[in-house]
């Protein structure tokens, strides 16, 4: 075969020179008028290229990303300001992977902002080897936007829908309301709702109830239910929706005495949507009311779904108070019905049941009385028992402790101390023992009441004791009425309560005891006032019961059964024992008995 002449070669180099310029000249006009932004990266990820819509795209212009990295320009921080990492780029991963790379990613503008974007980033090989990278990048925020719009009206579709479902099987009206104002603060975004709605009752009265959402009821009990006013009449009135951006601005917030505004402590409200609840007939039920710290959230989407759920609440309140006046009728008919029934069947049974209650009675009144005959012969039998066979060996143990003492205490050494202890012990015991037998004595004995002079009771008393005497104890006692009661007991008690004045008082101090009587609704009061420890207001129930103390017995001694027999001997009389004492500046003990009838 024959050479071409050098004429020829040259001819072939120019033709195919100018078919080159030609294509250069066709991707130059395809990439300048392509909608997609492309750019072109070298070896090191610098900038050699950017189509006008790249320049639209990110704010820069080709001369100024020239050499520069691209992810160092338009993807170098995240959204929410953390740096964005070269090595996590996965752009970056088409070059030294030497695979095409796809997929979303957010870039960020040269003013700042962040825009969602599409890419494809595709390795460019040259000679078996890869030379750069060619980014394609599209703009998909719009898009990004439109399907966030669209999952947001399917949502708020999804939740009208089950928010209807929901309310129309709903037929208790607190429940219904609740459901109606938890889906309205979820739809619109308000960080509190409420709605407020009237209420009839059985007796055919009107009043006002609402419920909360996103807040506690505690934030608004406090308030007062809100007036017609400028800015809550219209929804009052059913005139329709009122959405506001900014309540603050508008002419209609704070024209109203005694607030003129927000009442102090008030969540604070700058976005506002009302939309009234009105049933089919016309009649206003309520109204549902939103709020938000923020100004211009709720949109006009959200109204018209609002308002689609003012339409749903207002036929299932009208169905639950069809369903609730329906059950009152219901429930007064069984009700007439069931009193019928039991008047019936009353008017029935009514001799068969005197006539068995007689001989019940009868027979409970025999049983009864048999039961305390021999209740009161074991209690006698009791005492006797604990009287003579037991303390006759606890007062022989007393005995032989004190001999033991006497003789052979020098001897005794540590075991002094220990059979002093055993004999205060059985001292303890034989006084604990003869205040039981004294409360049971209390229970079974016949009470005679009569005419009692405390003036000369009281006085006896004292004279009795010696502690009760100056100078051990300061006694003021003031003339005192004449009471109903029974002579032994009153004494029991008066000794009992003065004992505990004497005695209950911190070291050092001298006991200071007042009585007196007072006379009120034809009962006499007895008081015994005291400067000692005093009784502290959670224990002033416990102390009448037995075995109550309120002290350590290291401390105060005692059995803890005095009060209980003051309150047992009082009871006996046909009166009631109580104390005043704010726990430490003394205390008053009275005394409630009857007052004598005079002539």
């Amino acid at each position: 075969m024959n050479k071409p002449s050098t004429g020829q070669e040259s001819e072939a180099q120019s033709q195919q020179l100018h078919q080159t310029e030609r294509y250069g000249r066709y991707f130059q006009a395809i990439c300048n008028n392509a909608s997609v932004a492309l750019f072109i990266v070298d070896e090191r990820q610098q900038c050699v290229y950017m189509n006008p819509a790249a320049e639209e795209l990110t704010g820069f212009t080709f001369a100024e990303a020239r050499g520069r990295a691209l992810h160092a320009m338009i993807h170098h921080t995240r959204p929410d300001g953390r740096p964005y990492p070269l090595a996590e780029c996965p752009i970056d991963r088409a070059f030294p992977e030497n695979n095409q790379q796809q997929g979303e990613e957010i870039f960020v503008h040269k003013n700042g902002h962040f825009y969602t974007v599409a890419y494809t980033a595709s390795p460019i090989r040259e000679a078996g080897g890869v030379v750069g990278t060619v980014v394609e990048v599209r703009d998909i925020s719009k898009q990004k936007r439109d399907e966030e719009a669209f999952r947001e009206q399917a949502r708020s579709l999804e939740i009208v829908n089950e928010v209807g479902t929901a309310l129309t099987a709903e037929l208790d009206l607190a429940k219904l309301v609740q459901a109606a104002t938890d889906a309205g603060t979820e739809i619109t975004g308000a960080q509190f709702g409420a709605f407020f709605y009237n209420v009839i009752n059985e007796r055919g009265e009107a009043y006002t109830l609402y419920t909360l959402s996103g807040v506690p009821r505690e934030m608004f009990d406090k308030f007062p239910m809100p007036r017609a006013t400028q800015l809550f009449g219209p929804t009052f009135r059913g005139e329709g929706i009122i959405r506001i951006g900014d309540v603050l601005q508008d002419a209609r917030y704070g024209k109203n005495e005694p607030y003129h505004g927000m009442p102090k402590g008030h969540l604070p409200v700058r976005s506002y949507l009302a939309v009234p609840v009105v049933s089919r007939s016309g009649t206003v039920l309520g109204g549902l009311f939103f709020g938000h710290s923020k100004t211009n959230v709720f949109t006009e989407q959200s109204e018209s779904i609002l308002k689609a759920i003012a339409s749903q609440a207002a036929i299932a309140i009208d169905n639950a108070q069809l369903y609730q006046a329906v059950q009152r009728e219901l429930a007064e008919q069984k009700r007439a019905e069931e009193a019928l029934r039991e008047s019936e069947q009353a008017l029935k049974s009514a001799q068969a049941e005197l006539k068995q209650h007689a001989e019940e009675l009868e027979q409970k009144v025999e049983e009864r009385t048999t039961s305390l005959r021999e209740a009161a012969a074991q209690m006698e039998e009791f005492s006797y028992s604990v009287s003579h066979d037991l303390r006759a060996p606890l007062r022989a143990m007393q005995g032989y402790s004190k001999v033991l003492l006497d003789e052979y205490g020098d001897r005794l050494g540590e075991g002094r101390s220990y059979l002093e202890r055993i004999i205060r012990s059985g001292e303890r015991m034989d006084l604990l023992t003869q205040e039981v037998l004294t409360l049971s004595r209390l229970s079974r004995e016949e009470v005679e009441l009569k005419q009692v002079s405390m003036d000369r009771l009281v006085h006896d008393v004292i004279q009795a004791y010696p502690a009760f005497q100056s100078p051990q104890a300061e006694i003021e006692v003031k003339p005192l009425l004449d009471v109903v009661g029974q002579e032994s007991l009153l004494s029991q008690v008066i000794s009992n309560l003065l004992g505990n004045a004497v005695k209950f008082v911190k070291p050092g101090i001298r006991p200071r005891i007042r009585i007196w009587t007072e006379l009120r609704e034809e009962r006499v009061w007895l008081w015994v006032e005291d400067n000692g420890i005093g009784i502290k207001p959670e224990y002033q129930k416990r102390i009448f019961g037995i075995f109550e103390r309120v002290h350590s017995e290291g401390k105060y001694e005692g059995t803890g059964i005095g009060l209980a027999i003051v309150r047992k001997a009082v009871e006996r009389m046909g009166g009631s024992v109580g104390i005043e004492s704010d726990g430490v500046n003394g205390s008053r003990f009275w005394i409630q008995l009857g007052k004598p009838v005079t002539a």
